[in-house]
């Protein structure tokens, strides 16, 4: 049989297959235009990082307060590489000008719907634009990191522990909020400061024959009355050398810091166990020195904190604020020693913040407890303390006994009189003297010398600086102001007066 076979004429009139055929060419557009759309988001994508990796570039590159263009010119380009790896067409473009610094970045992109289109490439173009910033802060944090600061407070945490983070909470939130290049560092003190070993060239006298055994560890000792609370007068500093007292044979050679039986060497010489042992009282020449150096001043905050965070507190013998005071100016100064800090403009705010838990003291009751120093005599030779050797001022004692009290960087303070040439006889005189010169050193720092802006902040974090103590008195007339001293005994209290700094430092930025 002969299959049957439609005629040509019904195919052709058949539609049965067309909406198959009519709905692909209707997809087509559609396809397209859902294609474009996610070539737009990709592009919009491409842009939106572009531009983020521009406003990165220029506004850091703005906060560069100190730097040249050059510099911030590098500094933009690296930092837009650092938050963009895509393709670009030429290198970042960085124009400072008229105040303001623009990064503007060029790329192009080829999606495949508009390929496809034969569009062609398309060009992306971005530009960011920050105002160069015109204002820096600088502080500098004077801790005391004497041995009463292990004591815990209310939270069971150290005075020490609870400090260290408030002053890094604050640093924190100076660099968020924003509106300064912030730069920070800070001053551990007991009664002395430590410099730090590799700063050399402005301290001589490290190489002293009473450094036979060990090695200078960075104290310094403070020049003559009046330099003694200057900023920068010329000439270097001495290295801190603490005289040998008396060898006490009699009783055992049991004097803190006790010498061969000569003025020319120790009975002992003990030094650190190791590099994380801070433990100031180890005999010798570096008897009663600060083991933590300071931190000069610097805007990689994250180092800062780093390096506060492995300051502790130090078994020592007594407390002087006035080093902590004069050393934070001299790290604020423009001016050698140290230089990081900016010249004393309008637009530069420096602020020196002391923190402090106790009394001022050098004495040590009985006469240095464990022997009757001022009472004793070398065995070989009499005992003779000449302030001239050690380049600093006050009376020769020449009497044959050992000093009445620690030394400092001033030198002996009850026995040699180094301020003011006068007799100081008792402890109320003692207290007077070293209530004195603490005034002194803060006036130094108020003062407008050279141009000198420094605004100085006073804390007291113990019941033994509340008001109606001679350290709350201190503290309070060494502040700029009434309203910039804090008594803040407890954890609570300290977050308050930091906050309560922060709110004011927020100030100065909004009316500056």
């Amino acid at each position: 049989m002969i299959p049957h076979r439609p005629p040509l004429g019904s195919f052709l009139r058949d539609r049965r297959g067309n909406f198959s055929m009519m709905l692909a060419l209707a997809m087509m557009p559609i396809l397209g235009a859902v294609g474009m759309a996610v070539d737009y988001i990709n592009l919009g994508r491409m842009r939106d990082e572009m531009l983020r990796a521009t406003d990165a570039a220029a506004l850091i590159a703005a906060k560069m307060v100190d730097a040249t263009d050059a510099e911030r010119k590098k500094a933009a380009r690296e930092i837009f590489q650092a938050n963009y790896n895509g393709a670009l067409i030429g290198k970042p473009k960085v124009e400072i000008a008229d105040g303001k610094v623009t990064v503007t970045a060029r790329a192009k992109s080829s999606p495949l719907i508009i390929q496809i289109l034969d569009r062609g490439a398309i060009k992306v173009e971005v530009a960011s634009t920050a105002t160069l910033s015109k204002d820096r802060l600088e502080v500098v944090f004077a801790l005391d990191v004497s041995g009463s600061m292990r004591a815990n407070m209310k939270t069971g945490k150290t005075r020490m522990e609870e400090l260290k983070s408030a002053t890094k909470k604050l640093i924190d939130d100076l660099e968020a909020a924003g509106g300064f290049t912030v730069a920070a560092g800070y001053v551990p003190f007991t009664m002395n400061v430590n410099v730090g070993t590799n700063n050399t060239s402005f301290v001589d006298n490290r190489n002293s024959p009473l450094f036979a055994g060990t090695s200078w560890k960075g104290c310094v000792l403070e020049k003559a009355p009046p330099k003694h609370v200057k900023d920068s007068t010329g000439g270097n500093w001495q290295a801190y050398i603490y005289p040998p007292t008396p060898d006490n044979v009699a009783m055992g050679n049991t004097s803190l810091n006790p010498s061969d039986g000569t003025m020319a060497g120790y009975d002992k010489i003990e030094e650190t166990a190791s590099a994380s042992d801070y433990y100031s009282q180890y005999k010798g020449p570096n008897f009663n020195c600060v083991r933590h150096p300071l931190m000069p001043l610097s805007t990689d905050l994250d180092e800062v904190k780093k390096r506060i965070d492995q300051v502790n507190w130090e078994y020592n013998q007594g407390t002087l604020i006035a080093p902590g005071v004069t050393w934070g100016m001299r790290m604020l100064s423009p001016e050698a020693p140290f230089t990081e800090g900016s010249k004393y403009t309008a637009s530069t705010h420096k602020i020196l913040i002391v923190v402090t838990d106790g009394q001022q003291v050098t004495e040590i009751e009985g006469g240095f407890a464990n022997g009757i120093t001022d009472e004793s005599t070398n065995s070989v030779s009499p005992w003779v303390y000449d302030p001239r050797d050690y380049k600093l001022g006050g009376a020769k004692i020449e009497t044959g006994f050992g000093p009445k009290d620690n030394f400092t960087p001033y030198g002996f303070i009850m026995d040699s009189s180094p301020f003011t040439g006068k007799a100081v006889n008792t402890m109320t005189d003692l207290g007077n003297e070293i209530r004195d010169f603490t005034l002194n050193a803060c006036s130094e720092v108020k003062s407008k010398s050279g141009g000198r802006n420094i605004e100085l902040i006073t804390i007291g974090i113990s019941d033994d600086t509340k008001p109606g103590t001679t350290v709350y008195e201190i503290l309070n007339k060494c502040a700029s102001k009434p309203s910039d001293h804090f008594f803040a005994s407890d954890k609570d209290a300290m977050d308050k007066a930091f906050s309560e700094i922060l709110k004011n430092l927020k100030n100065l930025r909004l009316t500056s």
